[in-house]
């Protein structure tokens, strides 16, 4: 576990997304409204939201248009949580639920 948070908020655009994951390489990133964690968002989720073609001689407006949507509309939104009092097993076990 790490202690060292990286939060995007709900209405970030997916190039800001792109941006953090290029400058910090992460893999996730949590998703924070109000100060509540509301979804979390991966490198995956993002490459499947992003056209192939961006940064490509085939890229067309509409393909660049895709760094203007938003985190919530590809953000997983059911989270399993678990605390720093829990442990591995905690974890596991969650898992397999």
């Amino acid at each position: 576990m790490t202690r060292r948070l990286v939060t995007v908020e709900p209405d970030a655009s997916l190039a800001e997304v792109q941006r953090i994951f290029d400058a910090k390489l992460f893999h996730h990133l949590l998703v924070v409204e109000n100060h509540q964690l509301v979804g979390i968002v991966s490198d995956r989720d993002l490459f499947k939201a992003l056209s192939p073609n961006l940064g490509t001689a085939a890229e067309t407006r509409r393909d660049t248009a895709t760094l203007n949507k938003k985190v919530y509309q590809i953000m997983a939104r059911h989270l399993w949580v678990l605390t720093p009092d829990n442990d591995i097993y905690d974890a596991i076990n969650f898992r397999a639920c």
